[in-house]
């Protein structure tokens, strides 16, 4: 069964959609971290901040549409872990910043053709691993990404003081 879905480079013109997004990533990940500025001026701030490491590190922002409306996206980075304590030809990965899907579209698919796509375009960027991040408490998107091949690799504990 093909996917409804369509998955394109960001363009500059997609500059707002990717905001409006980028807010509703910021109200659900304020759901398990209550620090969120949910402001539309935050998240333009956020976008513009993202596609200038996209040019910077040699990454890809990809939206994803469904009739030509902007449902979804993914941002991608390529990174290298610094330090010498990781072996040299196994320094440079893929990173992936945020991912964001509608909630009316959630459950149908556009998550996994984001990954995908992802995975792709880091596989054509020379990348051999992909990781990304997920919030504590954020259950139901460790179980997606455990179902599309991610394992644990390190965890960040928090400690307010």
């Amino acid at each position: 069964m093909s996917s409804p879905f369509t998955i394109a480079d960001a363009k500059s013109e997609d500059e707002h959609a990717l905001a409006a997004m980028m807010r509703g990533l910021n109200e659900a990940e304020n759901e398990f971290v209550p620090n969120r500025d949910l402001t539309d001026a935050a998240a333009l701030e956020h976008v513009r901040y993202l596609m200038g490491c996209v040019k910077q590190q040699g990454g890809f922002a990809l939206v994803g549409r469904k009739d030509d409306v902007a449902l979804g996206f993914a941002i991608g980075l390529v990174e290298t872990e610094e330090g010498a304590y990781v072996l040299p030809g196994q320094r440079g990965f893929g990173f992936l910043s945020d991912i964001f899907v509608a909630p009316e579209v959630r459950r149908r698919g556009l998550a996994r053709a984001l990954v995908a796509a992802a995975e792709a375009r880091f596989r054509d960027l020379g990348v051999t691993e992909m990781r990304l991040n997920v919030l504590g408490g954020n259950v139901g998107a460790m179980k997606f990404y455990e179902k599309a091949g991610f394992a644990p690799y390190e965890q960040i504990l928090s400690k307010l003081l």
